[in-house]
């Protein structure tokens, strides 16, 4: 009967106790909650992944219906039910129909028409081919109908049930002869619709799976929370506290107690605890923990620094095309700098440097990405500047912290002994040649913080034996004792010094002179350099042809398109690559503002280099000869005439033009020399 009542008491004094009972109203709440937002889930994602699945289907009738001309241009187009009903498989459609449209009637009639899984037989026999609807022609229809809109996903109900549905305009086939679309006669609609009833079904059958996980895993975590709570807190407290009182029984020091309240484990504890204190100064002596906190610190540093090394290429290569040293010692363990290069499959050498914003760890988690990103579009076979903007779209997409890493890339091509560089917002590197040559030119933004940016290109002809010194801010910012900066006149002098010297002995030289400099002054900042010497004597570069086609909407914002393409064609300086640019805007804001009145138009442009530059624009809008009437610009008035410098320019720009109006298009073509330039 004492043991009994033993258990009582505990129970009833018994933390455990308190905890279950403040725990208990938590997880009812938590689970309405986890339910309420399960539903909310569920229902959304069970109704945007049929809106989803819709599109999906729209697009792929769409293309199909075009590109491929299913739909043949003739009054029977049943055969194209066989291609519906394949779609309601592939999607999980409930009907797919071909309609022809009379607005005066207000009526639909169906083409061809297939059938899903889950369709209603009144359908099956209702619908098809060649019934027509009165009264069936609504809004969404007549908007697709007239172009006004391209999908669209609604909501209606018939006598077949609520169902979600979609419209797509057929007006256009693809002619295989002319090899481009052309307009149909008449234009169809293809409708898809997907029962919202099934889905409903489907959605209220996975909730329910949903509600009886999620009862059955709470369940089990009141047992487990319970269980640990238990073995974890409760019993070994009131071991603790049982020992701990029979430990200080005889203790009878003078010592300000804590306050004891309440009469569970953690009274008991405390109670033990006020004599316990008196003593505690001496085990303040025992700092065996600390050092090994410390000491596995440092561990870990230690380990994060020989990854971030290993990620690194090994400091000295030795290729056909010349030699390549680097040198790197970060400011702390694990650093923000990184230097790479990489042998190109065609034998091409690509070159970069870059610097991480802030240090320690977080800067060398990014550099592992941005070291990684690099070599992977440089083996892409991507230019300087076009590795630099995808390694900048990439950094900016996931950049919680913000930070931005300043780099320089160049590809060294050892036929010609050309070094094509671009510059994102990183030093200037030098060119050791027969005098000290910065490489000031090709800049950028950082990369990082703002997607979508452009970055200029240049190129630089290395001599054998010239030597293309790259480095980070570590070097010329670096600080002695008395706070003052290494400079960058300083890193030139010392670099004028070693012309023609090997890659390692420049990085020396540079290397005992910052020492001298700084002395006993703390480094604050990562150091990196990295060299190459060419061993290749320059030859003039054969020009290839170069042949691009774009087909692109009448709208400026396409402008970016037109100037990546640009940007592809090789052995373009940067007043060459400035003044096609000027052209090709001129010319494709023209058509873009006036060939098209009422919107909606489309511009072919065919880019082709050689020894010439030949840009032809094509467009089906308003006829229109811009080479006619060219006012000079002697004669121009600025306060009494709207427009003409632009055409004046651009015209004074080509080495040629010509223009015609040819099968319905006006055809505009500009040549630029490519050869020469002067």
């Amino acid at each position: 009967m004492e043991k009994k009542r033993t258990k009582v008491s505990y129970w009833r004094k018994s933390i455990f106790r308190k905890i279950a009972l403040i725990f208990l109203p938590f997880v009812l709440l938590a689970d309405g909650l986890i339910l309420g937002v399960e539903y909310k889930i569920t229902y959304d994602s069970t109704e945007k992944n049929a809106v989803e699945n819709l599109e999906h289907a729209a697009e792929f009738a769409a293309e199909t219906g075009t590109a491929y001309s299913f739909i043949p241009e003739t009054d029977d187009v049943t055969g194209y039910s066989g291609f519906l009903d394949y779609l309601c498989r592939a999607f999980g459609l409930t009907y797919g129909y071909v309609l022809d449209v009379n607005e005066q009637e207000k009526s639909i009639q169906y083409r061809a028409i297939g059938f899903g899984n889950d369709a209603v037989p009144e359908a099956k026999t209702e619908r098809t081919p060649g019934v027509v609807v009165e009264d069936a022609l609504d809004d969404a229809m007549v908007s697709v109908f007239h172009g006004e809109a391209k999908f669209g996903v609604y909501k209606e109900n018939n006598r077949f049930g609520e169902t979600l549905c979609i419209y797509i305009l057929l007006d256009k086939v693809y002619d295989h002869e002319a090899d481009q679309l052309v307009a149909r006669k008449e234009p169809l609609v293809i409708g898809l619709e997907q029962s919202f009833t099934d889905l409903m079904r489907s959605f209220r059958r996975n909730f329910s799976g949903l509600v009886l996980l999620t009862v059955f895993l709470n369940i089990a975590l009141v047992f487990i929370v319970s269980f640990i709570t238990y073995r974890m807190i409760s019993r070994p407290v009131r071991r603790i506290s049982r020992r701990m009182t029979s430990f200080v029984e005889d203790q009878s020091k003078e010592f300000h107690p804590l306050p004891v309240k309440g009469d569970d484990e953690f009274a008991e504890m405390s109670s033990s605890f006020n004599t316990m204190a008196k003593n505690i100064d001496a085990y303040l002596e025992n700092i065996k923990d600390l050092n090994k906190q410390k000491h596995t610190h440092d561990v870990e540093m230690d380990i994060a620094g020989t990854i971030q090394f290993g990620l690194l290429p090994k400091p000295h290569f030795q290729t056909e095309a010349g030699q390549i040293d680097a040198y790197m010692f970060p400011a702390k363990d694990v650093g923000g700098d990184l230097y790479d290069y990489l042998i190109l499959e065609d034998g091409r050498v690509f070159l970069s440097v870059a610097d991480v914003s802030g240090k320690g760890v977080t800067a060398a988690l990014f550099m592992s990405r941005a070291i990684t990103l690099l070599h992977l579009y440089a083996k892409f076979g991507f230019s300087p500047a076009r590795i630099l903007e995808e390694f900048n779209n990439t950094l900016a997409e996931q950049n919680p912290e913000r930070l931005f890493i300043t780099t320089f890339a160049a590809i060294f091509d050892p036929k010609t002994g050309i070094l094509t560089y671009s510059n994102g917002g990183h030093n200037p590197p030098y060119l050791l040649s027969d005098r000290l040559i910065p490489l000031k030119d090709a800049g950028g933004m950082a990369a990082g913080i703002f997607p979508d940016q452009e970055y200029e290109e240049a190129t630089i002809t290395m001599q054998e034996g010239d030597c293309l010194f790259l480095f980070t801010d570590g070097v010329n910012e670096a600080r002695n004792q008395e706070g003052q900066f290494y400079t960058t006149e300083k890193l030139e002098e010392v670099l004028s010094g070693h012309l023609g010297m090997a890659g390692q002995d420049v990085i020396n030289s540079i290397r005992e002179s910052l020492s001298a400099f700084a002395g006993e002054a703390e480094q604050s900042d990562d150091i990196t350099m990295l060299t190459f010497r060419s061993s290749v004597k320059p030859k003039a570069a054969e020009r290839e042809h170069f042949h691009r086609k774009l087909h692109l909407p009448a709208e400026e914002k396409q402008l970016t398109l037109i100037n990546s393409a640009l940007r592809e064609v090789p052995g373009m300086t940067d007043r060459r690559m400035m003044e096609i640019r000027m052209m090709a805007e001129e010319c494709f804001v023209n058509i873009c503002s006036y060939a098209y009145p009422e919107g909606n138009g489309y511009v072919d442009l065919s880019i082709d280099a050689g020894e010439q530059l030949v840009l032809t624009f094509t467009d089906n809008g308003v006829p229109f000869d811009p080479t006619r009437e060219v006012q000079d610009i002697d004669e121009y008035d600025p306060l009494n005439t709207i427009g003409g410098v632009g055409r004046f320019l651009t015209f004074e720009l080509a080495d040629q033009y010509s223009y015609e109006y040819r099968d319905g298009k006006n055809v505009l073509r500009l040549i630029k020399n490519l050869t020469n330039e002067e």
